[in-house]
């Protein structure tokens, strides 16, 4: 694809040398690293359970011994003796009664553990005596089993067996571990040569299980003939290790580690040797389970490396095409916007990040004139505005002297309620109009407010009244002049002036995180959805009101001058209220922007 002199080709090549190649490599040796870290940690963690199943399963033989001696020791050999009184008894009388002792003393000392399956005493001179049940197994096979031969060749030392066939009926276990010892009483009360105790080979299951819980594998105990004593599996109980070849090196090994094939699956098996008994516990561990999350990362790095190799020489192609043609392309459109022309477009072929430069260059222009327009829109909108708010204003001087010459000629006819409307109203037009400057006192504005309501309560009479809740410390901040006498205008003419009952009209105000809010509630008629959008819209304004101030005009004032954090909010709800919410900013009069007085 690439010539060989082309600088494709040396990028390409330098590429794979210097950063797939590396990660190939590295990727390898370091998941064998981790691997042989991971079998040894995981080695480690299943000794150290193995161990305590060792220390436990000693802790347990180690009772299991006492328990027999109790047969063989108790009371100066007093189980002994009655059993030997049973084998020299001739009357069948007495052989009963002897037994009725024998079983008494025996279920007393086996009152406590569950899991004594069988007792048997054999005699010297030939015969026996069983506790529970009877063999199933001729007596004179029985004296030939290898365990009968090791307890003789003991010479009076218990001996522990491993998991051996039972030979009773009426057993619960098929295979069972026992102890046997030819007792060292005297001779002359004591025929017996040796007695047998079975026991369930579940009494190690509560050893095991309590280190098998939430652990990794499968563990299996032999005894020390290579036969499974406990494991989860119980059709593998009593079998020997030749069924199992896997299980051979374990048998043989002494507290290692090893890979193995069992059943064409690879497993990874663990030993440990009992030091009392000489048994083995095997932990077998799937060698895929437990590295299968490594393995999984490896693959992730081969195919995120090959897709790398993919992508680097499709992007290569593309990109060595005709990377110097647009660049070109681009810096002439960017030295045409340095000299001022914002109509520069960058038409640039090509794809990846030199198509996204060139739709960034031409993104950036775009928005340049956007900003410069809305600018502009903004000078403009700003200025209709306050043009506006001056047009709905009247001389004020002329009003003044013309309301104060009827306030006047009130007074002289002694007409009190002429004269205070016309206090009023003057005292309105003069805080509204008549001084300079677009800002005035939120304590002004609550005054202005209170002459406008007496004015609106002459009109309507006692259908409303008007409530002032307003906060000591922001009485001598700045606000725009007009921003709330729009939103009680519209409350009384359009809201409680509607309604039969009386009108209630809320006007609270009160610091908020370092912005004034004021809050005008009412209980008259409400708006609908549609109304509301109608009451927000530009074109609306009150063809009755004061200064036919719109309130979108308002809205718009405060966003002109603030910015568009602050403004208004109207909730509503059709023939219940309406609620105006206006938030400005806090602004002191020893700051820029201060009230003109």
């Amino acid at each position: 694809m690439f010539r060989k002199d082309s600088i494709a080709y040396k990028y390409l090549k330098v590429f794979i040398l210097i950063l797939v190649l590396p990660i190939f490599i590295i990727s390898i040796v370091v998941n064998n690293i981790y691997i042989s870290i991971l079998l040894k940690n995981s080695s480690d963690q299943v000794k150290q359970s193995m161990e305590q199943i060792s220390t436990g399963i000693e802790n347990e033989v180690t009772n299991l011994v006492l328990t027999q001696a109790t047969i063989t020791d108790a009371n100066d050999y007093e189980i002994l003796e009655l059993a030997t009184q049973w084998n020299r008894a001739e009357e069948q009388s007495q052989k009963f009664e002897i037994s009725r002792q024998i079983v008494l003393k025996l279920s007393y000392l086996f009152n406590y553990r569950s899991d004594v399956e069988e007792v048997a005493f054999f005699f010297r001179n030939g015969g026996n005596y069983f506790y529970k049940t009877y063999p199933t197994v001729e007596e004179e096979k029985i004296r030939k089993m290898d365990w009968y031969k090791k307890t003789m060749e003991a010479n009076g030392k218990p001996v522990v067996h491993g998991s051996i066939s039972s030979f009773f009926y009426n057993l619960n276990s098929k295979y069972v571990m026992s102890l046997s010892v030819s007792p060292n009483a005297p001779v002359n009360i004591n025929d017996v040569e040796a007695v047998y105790v079975a026991f369930k080979t579940n009494i190690f299951d509560s050893i095991y299980s309590e280190y098998q819980i939430n652990r990794l594998g499968e563990m299996i105990i032999l005894d020390d003939q290579g036969k499974v004593m406990v494991t989860k599996n119980k059709e593998l109980l009593g079998k020997g290790i030749e069924e199992f070849g896997y299980l051979k090196k374990a048998f043989t090994s002494n507290n290692s580690s090893y890979t193995e094939t069992v059943s064409g699956k690879k497993m990874f098996i663990t030993t440990y040797t009992v030091k009392k008994t000489g048994w083995k516990i095997v932990n077998l561990l799937s060698y895929g389970q437990l590295t299968r999350e490594i393995n999984k990362t490896l693959t992730y790095v081969i195919i995120i490396s090959s897709f790398i190799i993919i992508l680097f020489i499709a992007f290569s192609v593309l990109f060595f095409r005709g990377i110097l043609n647009p660049m070109n392309s681009l810096v002439k459109n960017m030295k045409r916007v340095e000299k001022g022309d914002l109509n520069a477009s960058a038409d640039i072929g090509g794809d990846g990040e030199i198509q996204a430069l060139g739709r960034a260059f031409n993104k950036m222009v775009l928005e340049i004139r956007n900003l410069i327009k809305e600018r502009d829109l903004k000078e403009r909108q700003r200025s209709k505005a306050e043009i506006e708010a001056l047009q709905s204003q009247i001389n004020p001087h002329f009003i003044s002297n013309t309301l104060n010459s009827i306030r006047l000629m009130a007074m002289i006819a002694k007409v009190d309620s002429i004269k205070n409307i016309t206090e009023a109203f003057m005292k309105l037009l003069t805080e509204s109009f008549g001084k300079g400057g677009t800002m005035t006192t939120v304590e002004r504005e609550i005054e202005n407010l209170k002459n406008y309501v007496y004015i609106m309560k002459v009109r309507y009479g006692d259908k409303f009244d008007v409530e002032f809740n307003v906060s000591e410390d922001i009485k001598s901040c700045c606000i725009l002049k007009l921003v709330l006498q729009p939103i009680l205008e519209n409350a009384i003419t359009h809201g409680v002036s509607e309604i039969e009952e009386k009108g209630i009209i809320s006007i609270k105000g009160c610091s908020d995180e370092g912005d004034i809010q004021f809050e005008i509630l009412d209980n008259g008629h409400g708006m609908s959805e549609e109304q509301v959008e109608r009451l927000l819209s530009e074109d609306f304004k009150n063809p009755r009101g004061f200064s036919s101030i719109g309130i979108w005009n308002v809205d718009r004032r405060i966003k002109l001058n603030h910015g568009e954090k602050y403004g208004l909010r109207i909730d509503s709800a059709l023939g219940e209220f309406t609620k105006v919410r206006i938030l400005l900013p806090m602004i002191k009069e020893n700051q820029e922007e201060k009230v003109n007085v």
